[in-house]
């Protein structure tokens, strides 16, 4: 990915990255792709949210309650 080669460090381009990564169902390249975005961004909510969806779709539930914060109890 150019943008990627051009600008490593923007948290929107790894993001995008890691939505490629997501829609072709590579969850665990995925899921890397959003921690990296995360820790550039820690603070942004969408990536957070982005990530929680990639740990449900893979399936690994309890993974994505616990990045969510939401306690389940049962």
């Amino acid at each position: 990915m150019r943008a990627l080669e051009l600008d490593p460090l923007s948290p929107q381009i790894v993001e995008n990255l890691a939505y490629v990564y997501l829609v072709m169902r590579r969850y665990d390249e995925s899921i890397a792709q959003h921690q990296k975005a995360l820790d550039l961004d820690p603070s942004a909510a969408w990536i957070r949210a982005d990530i929680v969806w990639a740990y449900a779709l893979k399936g690994a539930y309890a993974q994505a309650t616990k990045r969510g914060g939401v306690q389940v109890k049962p």
